[in-house]
């Protein structure tokens, strides 16, 4: 029986670069990063792109970083729907956020 695994959108990220590599590895390679991903090991590397240093980042910056992922996964939804309607309403709660996020200074 296959072993299934619920993870919410976004929590597992493996580049178009690491899709290719593993189409053209071993079943070993593809394991390996099954056996990552289900311990939590995994972690997603971004090419041209430096990840934060979370630890040294100033709360605020912390606050930011994280709403502005949640936005744009929200915005990437919402643009292989095209419901407009919802993506002005997640816009205008992102805009309030980032008017709270500068009031707090």
């Amino acid at each position: 029986m296959k072993e299934e695994f619920n993870y919410p959108s976004g929590d597992i990220r493996i580049s178009r670069k690491q899709l290719q590599e593993l189409a053209s590895g071993t079943q070993e390679d593809v394991d390996a990063v099954v056996t990552q991903i289900i311990d939590g090991t995994h972690e997603h590397r971004r090419s041209n792109q430096s990840e934060p240093d979370h630890e040294d980042m100033q709360p605020w910056e912390k606050s930011f970083s994280k709403m502005t992922t949640e936005f744009r996964q929200t915005m990437r939804g919402f643009a292989k729907t095209d419901d407009k309607a919802s993506a002005k309403t997640a816009l205008r709660q992102y805009i309030t956020m980032l008017e709270d996020l500068y009031e707090s200074f």
